[in-house]
């Protein structure tokens, strides 16, 4: 059997890698299959950047130079980095259809229903059912979307070679939106079976991990988390699931609290790749934090965390769980000098839930795989 697995495998955001290198060797445990990985945004390797000033070798001066990148700022760059993703992406593709024949097309999973997606999925899988019957998405989740992208989604999932779909949030809402009960089940996210490739960090660095994020109206909320934290007393150090713009949050969070000084102590060192955020995240005894792949990274291997939901997706991990109040809206009052003492102690009563959810996730990606091979 030969799959092509598709997903955000370089994506500076680096739960996406450990979602497709977990899927890709839950694959390799259990079926003899030839995978070959594809980046769903063209990338060949972590760390590449799209860019307008790569489309133009054309130089302008003075005032013409200002208006003109003025406008293309506001009105074409993301246009203009969206048309040459997809173009690269495309290029990418026809190189891999021309030389194999896939038995499916797997797409991995991550929040990949969504308006910055859409079009791309749209065009991946009209050219991929060309050269392969079965395309299947697993775990995937549903986030911000226009009902442009919606009518988009809904032909793709309305293709005669999208056998089966499988959902890790908003499964209500999917069905809402799309109906399709018949192809589409109700999943987990399967970075929690991770713990089964990776090994946790031997050594505790400090009590609390602060995940960092560069989302609108969570800035000032990091702050106070910061300082709440000081105030207590406990150990703390900041980090990040690897994203630039995160990081540059935690520049500014101390130049603001007036302790850039001391990065080196209070920061821990970007993760470049899936093993090395694993080691960053295990490296705590708990964290508190807005990435929904810290919490469940943190959650995989016992580590009890506390989220704040600027994202429907991370409520619905921690209800799923059963914890609902180990999270709070973005837009809650909380009082950050007792956060400390909200954040739960371990995570034994729920181990057994987490090992089930874990062991559906695989079950499902199975289940899709051995389906669509007979």
């Amino acid at each position: 059997m030969k799959i092509l697995l598709i997903g955000e495998r370089y994506s500076e955001n680096l739960g996406d890698a450990v979602i497709c290198e977990t899927v890709k060797r839950l694959i390799e445990q259990k079926c003899d299959a030839e995978i070959i990985e594809f980046d769903l945004s063209g990338r060949s390797g972590f760390n590449e950047y799209y860019s307008l000033r790569s489309l133009s070798r054309n130089r302008c001066s003075g005032y013409k130079k200002i208006i003109i990148s003025t406008v293309l700022r506001k009105v074409l760059y993301r246009k203009a980095v969206d048309i040459k993703r997809c173009l690269r992406v495309m290029l990418n593709l026809n190189e891999h259809l021309l030389r194999n024949n896939f038995d499916i097309i797997l797409f991995a999973g991550g929040a990949l229903f969504q308006d910055y997606f859409a079009e791309l999925i749209y065009s991946i899988v009209r050219q991929c059912k060309r050269k392969s019957p079965t395309v299947v998405f697993h775990a995937c989740g549903l986030g911000k979307i226009s009902d442009h992208s919606k009518k988009i989604l809904k032909r793709v999932f309305n293709l005669e070679c999208v056998k089966d779909i499988s959902i890790r949030d908003s499964y209500e809402r999917f069905i809402f939106l799309f109906g399709n009960e018949h192809k589409v089940t109700n999943t987990y996210d399967t970075a929690l079976c991770c713990p089964r490739f990776y090994n946790r960090s031997n050594v505790i660095v400090a009590e609390y991990g602060i995940g960092c994020i560069n989302w609108e109206n969570t800035y000032h909320i990091q702050k106070q988390i910061i300082q709440g934290i000081m105030n207590s007393g406990a150990t703390w150090k900041l980090f990040t699931n690897g994203d630039i713009s995160d990081e540059r949050v935690v520049d500014k969070l101390l130049i603001e609290l007036g302790i850039s000084y001391r990065k080196s102590e209070l920061v821990l060192p970007r993760a470049i790749d899936a093993e090395s955020l694993i080691f960053n995240i295990t490296s705590f005894k708990k964290i508190i934090s807005f990435r929904l792949h810290s919490h469940i990274i943190a959650a995989s291997f016992g580590i009890p965390s506390y989220g704040f939901v600027w994202d429907s997706k991370v409520r619905d991990f921690f209800v799923k769980l059963g914890i609902p109040e180990q999270c709070r809206d973005i837009t809650e009052k909380i009082d950050y000098e007792t956060l400390v003492k909200d954040v739960k102690d371990n995570l034994d009563d729920i181990q057994r839930e987490i090992k089930k959810q874990a062991d559906l996730s695989k079950e499902d990606l199975y289940r899709q795989l051995i389906k669509e091979k007979h």
